[in-house]
């Protein structure tokens, strides 16, 4: 038997469990689903989970489900706390309460006021901002509607300072094999999680280039998805890498708020020039964010 096959295999698995997970916070996500999906029975899934990620599939769901409503919080300040438990998959507000309390150290609806200020401006042990002036490094471009893509992608799940450049490598090897990387080709960085939120060394992120939407691959390290079409709030990065924090300070402790709009319900974007990879040898590298907005909503 192939050791190295196996590990691969367990793993694709586990990712397709916690893909499930993403897309299903809001329900009540169980030990034997998530083994189905994974095709373990729930004893095995249990170790196999724990061995990949460093949690238990439970603390990992639950985790995942608390990170969810402390975004809620913060960028939907009118949000109910009953809609939020609600909408984050929790039986009841007071069991929302109890989790969030015990995860966070107050409760939700004392969250917004205490971290208003830091919350994204990088001043927890985690983040730490390297500008006194975020907008110096990131600013406001234009609102626009992005098309739809078909995308491929690798994720990595152990973190952006080590995990981005491993899931680069293995998908651009991946499409350079398979004769994808055209003129017109696309790169795309998903950075799913917020640092102040998520431990650094648990941030999933996902490599993407655009590809034809006739190839379709649901196994393996590299795998398709779609984004469908949206409206986004683009901005424009222009600095060292040392500075990217400081893009997302300007982003949501600043830009945002102030906006008047509330973020949608995907992941940002990052969309890189054809030339990204050798500006990682630059000492100031450019690139635009796009962050979704909801439509026809405001506050």
């Amino acid at each position: 038997m192939n050791n190295k096959g196996t590990k691969r295999n367990y793993s694709e698995e586990i990712h397709r469990a916690i893909d499930y997970i993403e897309e299903h916070l809001s329900e009540n996500i169980t030990l034997e689903k998530l083994a189905g999906i994974a095709c373990f029975s729930p004893f095995h899934f249990h170790r196999v989970f724990v061995a990949e990620t460093g949690e238990t599939p439970r603390n990992f769901v639950e985790r995942n489900k608390l990170e969810k409503a402390a975004g809620l919080l913060f960028h939907n300040p009118l949000k109910t706390i009953s809609d939020i438990s609600l909408e984050c998959g929790f039986s009841s507000a007071s069991a929302f309460s109890r989790a969030f309390k015990k995860q966070y150290g107050t409760p939700p609806g004392k969250f917004f006021s205490k971290h208003i200020i830091d919350f994204h401006n990088g001043e927890t042990h985690r983040f730490k901002s390297h500008s006194e002036d975020a907008s110096k490094v990131c600013r406001f471009n234009v609102f626009a509607k992005l098309p739809s893509m078909h995308l491929a992608y690798c994720q990595t799940m152990i973190g952006y300072a080590t995990g981005m450049s491993k899931s680069w490598k293995t998908l651009l090897g991946f499409a350079t094999l398979n004769n994808w990387l055209q003129k017109e080709t696309r790169f795309l960085g998903i950075p799913f999680d917020n640092p102040n939120v998520t431990p650094a060394e648990r941030c999933r992120y996902r490599a993407c280039i655009s590809i034809p939407g006739n190839i379709v691959i649901k196994r393996g390290k590299v795998k398709t998805m779609d984004i469908p079409a949206g409206n986004y709030a683009l901005f424009h990065f222009k600095g060292k890498k040392e500075n990217i924090a400081d893009a997302y300070v300007y982003i949501y402790g600043e830009w945002l708020p102030q906006s008047g709009f509330v973020p949608g319900n995907i992941p940002l974007l990052e969309l890189y020039p054809p030339e990204f990879l050798t500006q990682n040898m630059r000492e100031i590298i450019e690139y635009d964010i796009a962050l979704p907005l909801k439509t026809g909503v405001s506050y």
